[in-house]
């Protein structure tokens, strides 16, 4: 899914850049409002076009309102309703425009976790170079900005987040996470 191995795509951390007054615009009103973030230049893997923009349905948008405007959300959907690409947009957002931001990631196996991370990075590496935050560690697990924030994933366990001063936990289909797991 990710394209990882094309180091072109990702920017340099604290490099230097020249705006126009519409690409500087662009970043401002993404730095303020993830739905225009996700609107305007998130991409998403269609399984037959590839890159596509990613068009929010009505509900998607009330999903990503309720994980912005509150600090405990859970979300109960149906299968393949795009929560979990959603989800990956926002993480995507809250790290490159919150400086100093400790995400992770927790699915019930390290593969599903990984799988979301697909995600972040695909929409990552489809970003306009004027909207990308610098790189400084970029690997299938993690990955951090120059802004000092991180998105990290790993399996649901006992001591998922241990050592980590997590900001924004993300728990992808927590149902299935066995109880003694859970707490």
């Amino acid at each position: 899914m990710s394209q990882s191995t094309d180091l072109d795509i990702l920017k340099k951390p604290h490099s230097k850049s020249s705006y126009t007054e519409d690409s500087l615009t662009d970043l401002v009103r993404c730095s303020e409002d993830p739905l225009f973030f996700m609107r305007n230049f998130v991409k998403i893997q269609h399984p037959l076009k590839g890159a596509v923009p990613f068009k929010l349905f009505p509900f998607q948008v009330d999903l990503v309102r309720g994980f912005h405007e509150n600090r405990f959300a859970i979300a109960l959907t149906a299968r393949q309703m795009g929560k979990t690409t959603c989800a990956a947009a926002y993480l995507l957002w809250k790290a490159m425009f919150t400086p100093d931001t400790t995400i992770l990631i927790t699915a019930n196996k390290l593969s599903q976790a990984l799988e979301i991370m697909d995600r972040v990075r695909y929409a990552y590496e489809n970003l306009p170079n004027h909207i990308r935050a610098g790189i400084t560690e970029y690997n299938k697990g993690t990955v951090t900005f120059d802004n000092g924030s991180k998105i990290t994933s790993r399996a649901t366990s006992s001591d998922a987040g241990r050592g980590l001063s997590i900001t924004l936990l993300y728990c992808d289909e927590f149902a299935f996470v066995p109880p003694n797991k859970a707490t």
